[in-house]
């Protein structure tokens, strides 16, 4: 099952993005994550990665790009605007 793999660093790099734009401390997502799926992000199989990623888009990236959020697909990149 490809959920159970760790994740891809393709999905440790938005994670890591929204860190450094959003000025976090890495610790408190990694608490985040903890509640959320009982492990640390560099612990997260991909299912649970991607999951993580979506969360982290719908706390902070709100109210940015005029209303339009943007949305991570496959491999990484931003498509804005996108629905899931």
């Amino acid at each position: 099952m490809d959920g159970d793999k760790n994740c891809s660093k393709k999905q440790l790099d938005p994670i890591e993005k929204i860190i450094s734009e959003n000025k976090h401390d890495p610790n408190e997502l990694d608490q985040l994550a903890g509640e959320m799926f009982g492990a640390k992000v560099q612990a997260l199989n991909e299912l649970q990665a991607s999951g993580f990623i979506d969360e982290l888009l719908d706390r902070y990236s709100k109210g940015k790009q005029n209303g339009q959020r943007g949305r991570y697909r496959r491999g990484g990149r931003v498509t804005k605007g996108a629905t899931a």
